[in-house]
C-alpha cells in the first residue's frame, strides 16, 4: 500500500481515470491495515486504487485530485475526520522548554503519569491491566499515595506576574482540558476559557485527606475539596523549595525545581471532525483530535 506523499507525485504516477479509489487511513480508531485489507479483497480494488493517507490533510487533496481525474467513485475507511477533515486552531502550553497540549503538572501527579507507562512498557502487566482503561490512572494513585504518602512540598506560585503566593501542596496541575486521567475533574465547571488555562494546586498533606480529596474531584464535588483552582492564567510562575517530578502530556519531564508556564495562543493547527466547530476546537476538538 503506497503513502500519500508518494501517491500525491502526481507528474510521477496519476490516479487511475474512470475507477474507483479508496482513501484509506489506518490510524482512525476501529480501521487497521487488516481491515482495510478485507475490503479491498470484497471490493475487488487493484492494488495502485488504495491510497493510504494519515494526519497530515492529505485525504482533502487526493479527494479532490480523484474528481479532476473523473474517477468514478472515492471510498473512504476511516473515522469521521477523514471523511469531513476540518482545520481548527487550538492553544498549546508551554512549560519550560516543552509544549503540551492537554495537562502537566508537578509533585504526585507526575510520579503517578511516571509509574503508569513504566507499567504499560512491560507487556505482561499491560495484557494483565488492559481491561481497567484510564482506570489504571486511579490504582497508580491510590497505590502511591498508599506506599509513600502525600509527598507535600512547598511551591511559590506567581499568576499572571502577580505577587508571589506560598503553598503547601502534593501536587500541582496545570492544563488546557478539564479533565485528567482516571476521570478526575479539574475544574468545577468543565469550562476553560480559550486563549487562557487553569492550574490545580492539590494542598492535602496526608494520605487519608489525599485519598478522600481525589475522590472528590473524579465525583466532580467541590465540598470539603483541599485543593486551589487558578482560572484564567496565561503565565504561572512555579518554584519549589526542593526538586520535583515534572510531567507533560502523560510524558515524564525530569526532575525540577522551578519553571515557567506559559499559554501560546492558537499555535497548532490540527484536523478535527467537522461537528466540532471552530469555537469549541480549545476544549472539545482538541480532546477528539489529538
Amino acid at each position: 500500500m503506497a503513502s500519500a506523499q508518494t501517491i500525491d507525485r502526481t507528474h510521477e504516477r496519476r490516479l487511475p481515470v474512470e475507477s474507483s479509489v479508496l482513501l484509506a487511513n489506518p490510524c482512525a480508531r476501529g480501521v487497521g491495515r487488516a481491515a482495510i485489507a478485507r475490503i479491498v479483497a470484497r471490493l475487488r480494488l487493484e492494488g495502485r486504487a488504495v491510497l493510504e493517507i494519515g494526519r497530515d490533510g492529505s485525504a482533502r487533496s487526493l479527494a479532490r485530485q480523484a474528481v479532476q481525474c473523473r474517477t468514478r467513485c472515492v471510498l473512504v475507511a476511516g473515522g469521521d475526520g477523514t471523511l469531513h477533515p476540518w482545520v481548527a486552531e487550538i492553544d498549546l502550553l508551554r512549560i519550560g522548554d516543552r509544549r503540551v497540549a492537554t495537562v502537566g503538572g508537578f509533585g504526585l501527579a507526575a510520579h503517578i503519569a511516571h509509574q503508569c507507562n513504566e507499567l504499560r512498557a512491560r507487556a505482561l502487566i499491560r495484557r494483565t491491566f488492559a481491561p481497567l482503561g484510564r482506570s489504571i490512572y486511579s490504582l497508580c494513585a491510590a497505590g502511591r499515595i498508599i506506599t509513600r504518602g502525600a509527598m507535600p512540598m512547598t511551591y511559590s506560585l506567581r499568576a499572571n506576574h502577580g505577587h508571589p503566593q506560598t503553598m503547601v501542596a502534593s501536587a500541582l496541575l496545570v492544563g488546557l482540558v478539564s479533565k485528567f486521567g482516571g476521570g478526575l475533574k479539574l475544574v468545577p465547571d468543565g469550562s476553560i476559557r480559550p486563549g487562557t488555562f487553569f492550574a490545580l494546586v492539590i494542598t492535602a498533606k496526608t494520605r487519608s485527606s489525599l485519598l478522600k480529596t481525589l475522590r472528590r474531584l473524579r465525583a466532580g464535588r467541590t465540598d470539603g475539596l483541599r485543593a486551589r483552582t487558578f482560572s484564567d492564567l496565561t503565565s504561572l510562575s512555579i518554584r519549589a523549595t526542593g526538586l520535583v517530578g515534572a510531567f507533560g502530556d502523560g510524558e515524564w519531564l525530569g526532575m525540577q525545581h522551578r519553571a515557567l508556564t506559559e499559554i501560546e495562543p492558537a499555535s497548532l493547527r490540527v484536523l478535527v471532525s467537522s461537528a466540532f466547530a471552530p469555537a469549541a476546537a480549545h476544549e472539545l476538538g482538541l480532546r477528539e483530535a489529538i
